[in-house]
């Protein structure tokens, strides 16, 4: 209770721990090292300051834990536990979509290390959500400016794992691009084709189908027949056309599409 209560109160937090100057002094500590980093006034690191004077909190005040033995957990396992506290759909669909995505990689070849990689970048990909409004997060309709926050995630994520330091660049990189299209009209980057990390490119499969077969509030789940063919009709526009091929093999073989 005390995380979610300081997930919804991270806004005025960072309002308390982040100086109004040009620059904004931000102190955090991850992994029993105390670092301080500047960051800029721009709307994409906003939110870093919220998550950052959260994770301080949780870190460096063992009364946030529940029991002593949370006080050694990894800044890693720490975000995962706070996407849990803000919104537990998001949680277990981080958790799935790391299962199909190490499942696709492996189909592709990946090595063990990169295996590692991609599931820990699958299960962070969606770490910068904690900073929408849940409300947001549970709309089926959203305006342009509500699409904008949204949007916004993909960048979010990929810098607090920066910040932190809790994983590689190129792990922060695969979580920055999961929504890039091999068209170009994705984000944030509008990388086209083989420019898009081959990891992100089949984190964006995993990610879209266990979005398109899971139920939300405002919507049931889709068959896996109509998310099959939602990903056939994305293919050369939203989505690598042989990872799709690949992905709908390998769920056919496991008797997950018909």
């Amino acid at each position: 209770m005390l995380i979610r209560q300081g997930i919804d109160h991270c806004e005025r937090w960072a309002r308390q721990i982040t100086p109004k100057t040009e620059g904004h002094l931000v102190n955090g500590r991850a992994g029993g090292q105390s670092r301080t980093k500047i960051w800029t006034d721009s709307p994409e690191s906003s939110f870093c300051h919220g998550l950052s004077g959260l994770t301080a909190l949780l870190v460096n005040n063992k009364e946030f834990f529940e029991k002593d033995r949370l006080a050694s957990l990894s800044v890693q396992e720490i975000l995962i536990l706070a996407i849990d506290a803000k919104d537990h759909y998001t949680y277990k669909h981080s958790r799935r979509v790391a299962s199909l995505s190490v499942a696709l990689a492996e189909c592709v070849g990946f090595h063990s290390q990169e295996l590692e990689d991609l599931q820990l970048a699958a299960l962070l990909h969606d770490v910068g959500k904690i900073g929408v409004p849940s409300e947001l997060l549970l709309k089926h309709k959203i305006d342009e400016r509500e699409r904008g926050i949204l949007e916004k995630h993909a960048t979010m994520s990929s810098e607090i794992i920066d910040y932190f330091q809790c994983a590689s660049e190129e792990i922060a990189q695969v979580v920055r691009h999961h929504h890039e299209r091999i068209d170009g009209s994705g984000y944030p980057d509008q990388l086209e084709s083989a420019n898009i990390p081959l990891a992100s490119r089949i984190l964006a499969i995993a990610d879209a189908w266990d979005a398109m077969t899971t139920n939300r509030p405002y919507r049931t789940a889709n068959s896996k027949q109509e998310a099959a063919r939602q990903l056939r009709a994305g293919k050369h526009a939203q989505f690598d056309d042989m990872l799709v091929d690949l992905f709908l093999v390998m769920m056919s073989s496991s008797l997950m599409v018909n």
